[in-house]
Protein backbone atom coordinates (compact mmCIF):
# COMPACT_ATOMS: atom_id res chain seq x y z
CA UNK A 1 0.00 0.00 0.00
CA UNK A 2 3.29 2.20 1.10
CA UNK A 3 3.80 2.10 -2.60
CA UNK A 4 1.05 2.72 -4.35
CA UNK A 5 0.84 6.13 -2.41
CA UNK A 6 4.58 7.03 -2.98
CA UNK A 7 3.76 6.20 -6.75
CA UNK A 8 0.74 8.52 -6.99
CA UNK A 9 2.54 11.23 -5.29
CA UNK A 10 5.24 10.97 -7.24
CA UNK A 11 3.14 11.39 -10.57
CA UNK A 12 1.23 13.92 -9.19
CA UNK A 13 4.16 16.35 -7.97
CA UNK A 14 5.51 15.80 -11.46
CA UNK A 15 2.26 17.34 -13.15
CA UNK A 16 2.29 19.94 -10.66
CA UNK A 17 5.87 20.62 -11.87
CA UNK A 18 5.55 20.57 -15.55
CA UNK A 19 2.45 22.77 -15.39
CA UNK A 20 4.45 25.45 -13.11
CA UNK A 21 7.91 24.82 -15.74
CA UNK A 22 6.08 24.75 -19.17
CA UNK A 23 7.98 23.84 -21.83
CA UNK A 24 10.13 26.41 -23.76
CA UNK A 25 10.72 26.09 -27.42
CA UNK A 26 13.55 27.90 -28.62
CA UNK A 27 15.73 27.28 -31.83
CA UNK A 28 19.20 26.65 -32.39
CA UNK A 29 22.06 27.76 -34.82
CA UNK A 30 25.46 25.88 -35.09
CA UNK A 31 27.65 28.71 -37.27
CA UNK A 32 31.22 30.20 -37.22
CA UNK A 33 31.21 34.00 -36.35
CA UNK A 34 32.74 36.20 -39.73
CA UNK A 35 32.47 39.50 -37.78
CA UNK A 36 31.57 41.46 -34.92
CA UNK A 37 30.40 44.93 -34.80
CA UNK A 38 30.43 47.90 -31.78
CA UNK A 39 29.21 50.94 -32.39
CA UNK A 40 28.93 54.16 -30.51
CA UNK A 41 25.05 53.70 -28.83
CA UNK A 42 26.71 50.31 -26.96
CA UNK A 43 25.04 48.29 -29.07
CA UNK A 44 27.37 45.21 -30.30
CA UNK A 45 26.50 42.97 -33.74
CA UNK A 46 27.72 39.76 -35.06
CA UNK A 47 26.83 38.37 -37.79
CA UNK A 48 27.61 34.32 -38.54
CA UNK A 49 28.47 32.28 -41.61
CA UNK A 50 24.87 30.74 -42.47
CA UNK A 51 23.52 34.41 -42.83
CA UNK A 52 22.05 35.25 -39.52
CA UNK A 53 22.78 38.91 -38.02
CA UNK A 54 21.93 39.58 -34.44
CA UNK A 55 22.16 42.43 -31.90
CA UNK A 56 23.43 42.31 -28.64
CA UNK A 57 21.96 45.44 -26.85
CA UNK A 58 23.35 47.67 -24.12
CA UNK A 59 20.47 46.57 -21.87
CA UNK A 60 20.91 42.70 -22.59
CA UNK A 61 22.61 41.43 -19.15
CA UNK A 62 24.78 38.60 -20.75
CA UNK A 63 26.38 41.16 -23.63
CA UNK A 64 29.72 41.45 -22.20
CA UNK A 65 29.78 37.31 -22.06
CA UNK A 66 28.35 37.05 -25.66
CA UNK A 67 30.99 39.58 -27.08
CA UNK A 68 33.57 37.60 -25.60
CA UNK A 69 32.33 34.41 -26.57
CA UNK A 70 31.96 35.82 -30.34
CA UNK A 71 35.35 37.26 -30.06
CA UNK A 72 36.62 33.80 -29.33
CA UNK A 73 35.01 32.38 -32.02
CA UNK A 74 36.18 34.76 -34.43
CA UNK A 75 39.46 34.41 -33.46
CA UNK A 76 39.84 30.96 -33.28
CA UNK A 77 37.49 29.95 -35.91
CA UNK A 78 35.68 27.48 -33.38
CA UNK A 79 31.58 27.11 -34.09
CA UNK A 80 28.55 28.63 -31.81
CA UNK A 81 25.52 27.73 -31.12
CA UNK A 82 23.15 30.60 -31.32
CA UNK A 83 19.97 30.11 -29.08
CA UNK A 84 16.75 32.84 -30.64
CA UNK A 85 14.04 32.76 -29.01
CA UNK A 86 11.55 32.03 -31.19
CA UNK A 87 10.72 28.75 -32.28
CA UNK A 88 11.42 26.89 -35.54
CA UNK A 89 12.77 30.43 -36.61
CA UNK A 90 15.71 30.59 -39.72
CA UNK A 91 18.53 30.92 -38.93
CA UNK A 92 19.21 33.51 -41.31
CA UNK A 93 18.46 37.07 -41.64
CA UNK A 94 18.53 40.12 -38.74
CA UNK A 95 16.97 38.60 -35.31
CA UNK A 96 16.39 40.87 -32.47
CA UNK A 97 15.54 37.32 -30.24
CA UNK A 98 18.66 36.22 -28.95
CA UNK A 99 18.87 34.38 -25.85
CA UNK A 100 22.52 33.55 -26.17
CA UNK A 101 25.78 31.94 -27.16
CA UNK A 102 27.42 28.41 -26.76
CA UNK A 103 31.05 27.86 -27.63
CA UNK A 104 31.27 24.83 -29.33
Amino acid sequence: MNFKVFALSTVVALGIGMLAHPARAVTQCETNVTQVWAGNDGTVWVDFANGLGVPVLLNNPGREAMLSLATTALVTGRKVVVRLQADNAPCTGARSDLLGLYLV
